[in-house]
């Protein structure tokens, strides 16, 4: 029987890059020896097969998110930001400018991309609130993640009209 190339030492790596801000696919392709030249859909296919990896891919996804963050933070420090980008660009200060703001933006993509995830893993509780009185402004604030969330806010949303009505 064949070894699988998607070793524990693999799993490791690519655990250890997504904690630098690497995602599984673009370490798949920027480290293929360190990766034993595994397809960059293999960590997740993989994920499928065995709970265990899919524990440690989804804790590697929370660093991950949170060491982007960190690196939009660095970026929006205007001035290290642009000296450092200023010396790569040998003093372009327009062109570092706009380097830095790609980058920003490429990685505020990436982050909308994975807010929704975070967001189910964080909250799993259901709420609705609902503030004002019957006839002014109403907030509700649900969890998108319980698959419930829409009846009760139409349960709300009808009390409210209920209640209203019946003043």
């Amino acid at each position: 029987m064949a070894r699988s190339k998607f070793s524990s030492r693999v799993k490791k790596f690519i655990l250890e890059k997504m904690s630098e801000g690497i995602n599984p696919t673009k370490c798949c392709k920027l480290y293929p020896k360190e990766c034993n030249n595994i397809h960059p859909s293999t960590p997740y296919k993989h994920a499928q097969r065995n709970k265990e990896w899919a524990k440690e891919l989804e804790q590697a996804f929370e660093y991950y998110y949170m060491q982007r963050i960190a690196e939009l933070d660095e970026l929006s420090d205007p001035d290290w930001v642009l000296k450092r980008l200023e010396s790569i660009f040998n003093g372009d200060s327009k062109l570092a400018f706009e380097s830095r703001r790609a980058k920003m933006d490429a990685i505020k993509f990436e982050l909308s991309n994975l807010a929704p995830k975070m967001a189910k893993k964080f909250d799993k509780a259901q709420k609705v609130e609902v503030e004002g009185q019957a006839l002014g402004p109403q907030i509700v604030i649900m969890d998108y993640s319980v698959g419930t969330a829409q009846k009760t806010v139409e349960k709300a949303v009808n009390n409210l009209i209920e209640e209203s009505d019946g003043k």
